[in-house]
């Protein structure tokens, strides 16, 4: 994983470098090289035409069971290409990017780890099912 995030920080210098923290599994990364790339995209074409301010952003992680990206600069579209790259985790196994649902580490879901996992690695990992 080390050397695709490498590889990330060499694609995308403006987004990320080697400040932003990245934490997240195998499962999410087609989310997030999407997310950089429709970012730069975005970017590429507006700024300097438009009150587009550069993005850079500062953390990529998995916090509650969802993507977490924190960021500054940009603006509304900016946003919401986050919260879309954000929406997809929701239903995204972190492990092998196959469909998943929101599984906690422990019966009692308040004080557990949460993570979107597929059926397969919920057990392997011995999650527990929420819904």
């Amino acid at each position: 994983m080390s050397s695709k995030i490498k590889i990330l920080r060499e694609d995308y210098p403006t987004l990320i470098n080697g400040d932003t923290e990245i934490k997240y599994d195998e499962g999410w990364h087609n989310i997030v090289e999407g997310m950089l790339a429709a970012l730069k995209v975005y970017e590429d074409a507006n700024l300097g035409i438009s009150n587009l301010t550069p993005v850079y952003i500062s953390k990529i992680e998995s916090k509650f069971g969802a993507l977490d990206v924190e960021f500054d600069g940009g603006d509304d579209v900016v946003q919401e290409i986050v919260i879309f790259s954000k929406t997809l985790s929701f239903k995204t196994c972190e492990k092998c990017g196959k469909l998943g649902k929101l599984y906690c580490s422990t019966k009692w879901m308040k004080w557990s780890y949460k993570k979107v996992l597929c059926t397969a690695h919920a057990v392997e990992l011995y999650y527990y099912s929420i819904e």
